[in-house]
């Protein structure tokens, strides 16, 4: 089409000087508007790893995969191993951490979402602290329990815990990351996903062998053990990363809260005047 409107242009002076105004017309739109051209650009590997808070993300994640792969592929194994389950029901037993894991990702973005809203800038962290501070309870009961009743809601309760924040880091905070202001508008929001998934799949595979190991020299109470260490690790670093962004949160709300007596200020005067 482009050579069409060419031909045509020589051919016709006023479409060539149609084609001349918006050339001239997008030109100065540009200038006028240099944040588009920083949007087009991608930033580099260095300036994402410079990001604040991707790291530790990512660290955190890496344990927290750690156990969600290691429960994801062991399970059915130690329902039938360690608790004398027949290995269908073991395997329909273990599905129950999927759906928990399902209804934990809805859950931890509407809260999130939440918690952003409130804050007035992007805030995940205070969801994902809860989360792992609270899956630590049911690795616990399942360690100790030999109930089928409560193995399975505790199955059902890891997943929902587990789950929820590791969606909310390999999706929400990785899109918050990639738009964070000292990008300077370049785009990042891939390589911010790559970077979380990346080092949380290090620590899936470390942990499968590691799981492994444990069950034969020392039975599946260590395992347990194991994963629950895992879990304390993940929740200690968000809680790094909640300290930071509840203090950002705060001079946010209160610098929204001067913006809005100013509003109110001179809105006043307006009537009195």
């Amino acid at each position: 089409l482009e050579w069409q409107v060419e031909e045509a242009a020589v051919d016709n002076p006023n479409i060539r000087n149609d084609m001349n105004d918006i050339d001239e017309a997008g030109g100065a739109s540009a200038a006028a508007n240099p944040k588009n051209e920083e949007s087009e650009r991608v930033a580099s590997f260095g300036e994402v790893l410079r990001i604040p808070g991707l790291l530790q993300y990512s660290v955190c994640y890496m344990f927290l995969k750690r156990v969600n792969y290691a429960l994801f592929l062991w399970l059915p194994f130690y329902l039938k191993e360690g608790t004398g389950m027949e290995e269908s029901a073991a395997a329909t037993m273990a599905t129950m951490f999927d759906w928990g894991f399902i209804i934990g990702g809805f859950s931890a973005g509407l809260i999130s979402d939440w918690t952003t809203r409130w804050a007035r800038v992007p805030m995940r962290s205070p969801v994902v602290s809860i989360f792992l501070l609270l899956a630590l309870l049911p690795l616990s009961v399942l360690r100790l329990s030999s109930s089928t009743t409560v193995i399975s809601w505790m199955i059902f309760c890891s997943g929902v815990l587990q789950g929820g924040p590791a969606e909310a880091l390999t999706s929400s905070v990785s899109v918050d990351m990639g738009k964070h202001p000292c990008l300077n508008g370049a785009r990042a929001t891939s390589t911010c996903t790559g970077v979380i998934d990346g080092i949380g799949a290090v620590g899936a595979a470390v942990g499968q062998f590691f799981v492994g190991m444990i069950s034969e020299k020392f039975g599946w109470q260590a395992v347990f053990l194991f994963l629950i260490g895992s879990l304390a690790v993940s929740f200690a670093l968000s809680l790094l990363r909640l300290r930071q962004e509840l203090s950002v949160a705060r001079e946010a709300r209160s610098k929204a809260g001067v913006e809005a007596l100013d509003v109110t200020d001179s809105e006043l005067s307006d009537e009195s005047d």
